[in-house]
């Protein structure tokens, strides 16, 4: 269970657009899916980014 499913899809979207512009963006990015499905992978793709280890370099 997701923290995000009591959210409407609209607090949904208000929501990663709070947290986009106070990390300086403008909105979300042209051409993105903003239905719930897209919102939520666009989530699931900056909870893997954040929890990345980085790669050792050669």
């Amino acid at each position: 269970m997701s923290h995000f499913d009591n959210l409407s899809d609209e607090e949904l979207e208000q929501f990663l657009l709070e947290m986009l512009e106070k990390m300086g963006s403008p909105g979300f990015p042209p051409g993105m899916d903003t239905s719930r499905e897209g919102l939520l992978d666009f989530i699931a793709g900056i909870s893997a980014i954040a929890n990345a280890t980085p790669a050792d370099e050669p």
